[in-house]
């Protein structure tokens, strides 16, 4: 997830650090209705943080769990 984190230009100009809490859903592998729980104090950083968990790629989901909803929260750091 971390690696598919883009910093946002305007964040690293003003040197932002912090980190924003996103949970999420997971079906066949592909992130669904991700929001914001607990945000950065830049609203930049956390449309980021949500960009983030929508480019990250996700291993193949077991086929015994094909169709299922797995419910994950993650943070997302933001340093330089």
């Amino acid at each position: 997830m971390q690696a598919a984190f883009v910093y946002p230009a305007a964040a690293r100009a003003l040197e932002f650090r912090g980190r924003t809490r996103v949970a999420f859903k997971l079906l066949d592998a592909a992130p669904i209705g991700a929001r914001v729980l607990l945000g950065s104090g830049m609203n930049l950083v956390d449309k980021a943080a949500l960009q983030a968990v929508q480019n990250a790629v996700y291993p193949s989901t077991p086929a015994d769990q094909k169709s299922l909803e797995l419910s994950f929260e993650v943070w997302v750091e933001f340093r330089q």
